[in-house]
């Protein structure tokens, strides 16, 4: 059911891609890994859908485990024509790392809820803190376990709109 949300998803933000998005490189600092990644938004309404993928650095480069982070979001745009621009996000983001290879790899599912601030009209620069759900799944040689708890996140990224 949730692949087939992200799929509905992923065709609203490509339907936003006909006119105009923004394409946007982001950090985003979670307590696991830091995730360097790519994310359009469109910026056609004023309920603007974004998408994403990053790569966890610490584990990825440094530890050699491959691990990929994919997010999914709603950012409401309260002032259509200024320079800065202040609202309300909502966001989901689903990683996976395998840590152990005989195992099942870790699941990471993070809903959360913030403010976004971005600064610029072409170039933008954006700015978001955000706090909520985190699920986390691992899997032992004892057996599996699912932790839920509260997690927070934040992210700075630069990018460039494009618009008829």
């Amino acid at each position: 059911m949730k692949w087939l949300l992200y799929v509905i998803f992923c065709g609203l933000i490509t339907q936003e891609l006909v006119g105009q998005h923004e394409l946007r490189m982001v950090t985003d600092v979670t307590a696991f890994d830091y995730f360097q990644g790519v994310e359009v938004q469109g910026l056609k309404y004023r309920v603007q859908p974004y998408g994403g993928m990053g790569l966890g650095i610490n584990r990825s480069v440094f530890q050699g485990a491959l691990y990929p982070r994919v997010s999914l979001g709603l950012f409401i745009d309260e002032d259509d024509e200024g320079f800065i621009k202040f609202g309300p996000i909502i966001a989901e983001s689903v990683s996976l790392v395998r840590v152990v290879s005989n195992v099942q790899p870790d699941l990471f599912n993070e809903l959360y809820a913030g403010a976004m601030l971005q600064l610029g009209t072409r170039w933008k620069f954006s700015l978001r803190l955000l706090g909520g759900w985190l699920y986390h799944r691992f899997a032992t040689i004892d057996g599996a376990y699912a932790i839920n708890s509260i997690g927070c996140t934040g992210s700075i990224g630069i990018g460039y709109a494009f618009e008829d």
